[in-house]
């Protein structure tokens, strides 16, 4: 009998098994980021995105009642509802060992599949977290307004609570010891649930827009959707890169990204056989080198972000105003004069 042919296929399990060199895929990657940006300097001069959405299409009015139905929202309510009762059956319920789909559930079915569903209809979450309606069951049976709590939250917060959940999440995710078993992942879940509760009654649901990792997550991705909707309130269909456009700067928001960011760039950094061989020899508790790696990437992101910004705004500073120029401007001032109010205030004469 003669042996069947092998077919290879042209899929790699990691870096190591690319067909070119490290130096050479480092160049490639370069190269297309230099590439690229430089298409969009040249290119792309001038405003082109709608940053309000006032020129995406209505969607078909059958389409907008069914979504701003309230029979449709409590569907999607009671859908979460029964996902998390089901997630909980396994979790407090279930065996913990590899058989137990609960571990999965959290960090892939949530997680990572948030992000294709946030990225086609939008911030999903917001439309089905369990927390959120238990928090408008619980207002609605006290018979109080779910928007409003205890005390008013200030204005100043804005996302800095999702930043430090969510950052709370990708450690849990990324450097927890066994953090695939049923003990660490409860823990974890009953403190994210009094901590997004407690607000919530304190705060009111608005709690949760600024201090929900998963909401913060999904509404950040949901920018990008090819649906939203115009600052009038109208559902359009919409060029998404209009949307991220129309993405407005909140207090806590770049933290946010940076966090998302730097765990992104963590988990690749932590899977490299130097960092593995590096966490195994240096002799501390791999939760304490893993803790550190996270901070230590997230901070180098954050100070990359504050370079490139500083640069930016340092390039649009303005210029020191010559004598030739105050005397131009205003023959009537001393030019002297016109110097000591630029060193004050930073501005042209």
């Amino acid at each position: 009998m003669t042996a069947a042919p092998t077919l290879l296929a042209h899929g790699v399990g990691g870096r190591q098994d690319l067909p070119i060199t490290l130096p050479q895929l480092v160049i490639a990657a370069a190269l297309t980021l230099v590439v690229t940006f430089l298409a969009l300097g040249l290119l792309w001069r001038e405003p082109r995105l709608d940053r309000d959405a006032t020129g995406g299409r209505p969607v078909p009015q059958w389409l907008a009642r069914l979504v701003d139905a309230p029979t449709c929202r409590w569907v999607l309510r009671g859908f979460g509802l029964l996902a998390a009762a089901w997630f909980c059956l396994g979790l407090l319920g279930g065996p913990d060992t590899a058989d137990n789909p609960t571990a999965g559930a959290l960090y892939v079915l949530l997680w990572v599949g948030l992000a294709p569903l946030s990225l086609l209809l939008g911030p999903v979450w917001r439309a089905v977290n369990p927390l959120r309606t238990v928090h408008l069951l619980a207002a609605l049976t006290a018979r109080r307004d779910p928007d409003h709590g205890v005390r008013e939250l200030p204005a100043g917060v804005g996302m800095w609570p999702a930043a430090a959940t969510l950052f709370g999440f990708v450690w849990l995710e990324l450097v927890a010891p066994e953090r695939a078993t049923l003990p660490v992942i409860t823990a974890w879940l009953a403190a994210y649930a009094v901590v997004m509760l407690a607000g919530a009654a304190l705060f009111g649901a608005g709690w949760f827009d600024r201090a929900d990792p998963f909401e913060a997550y999904s509404a950040l991705i949901g920018q990008l959707a090819p649906i939203g909707r115009a600052t009038d309130g109208v559902l359009v269909w919409r060029n998404p890169l209009d949307g991220i456009a129309g993405l407005r700067p909140r207090p806590g928001l770049v933290a946010v990204v940076i966090v998302l960011l730097g765990s992104t760039m963590y988990d690749s950094l932590s899977n490299a056989p130097g960092w593995l061989r590096f966490s195994q020899e240096n002799g501390l508790h791999p939760a304490v080198t893993g803790s550190a790696g996270l901070i230590l990437v997230v901070a180098a992101v954050a100070v990359a972000y504050l370079a490139a910004t500083g640069a930016r705004r340092a390039s649009a500073a303005p210029t020191r105003p010559t004598p030739e120029e105050c005397r131009a401007r205003s023959p009537t001032r001393s030019c002297r004069s016109r110097w000591a109010t630029w060193w004050r205030t930073t501005t042209h004469c």
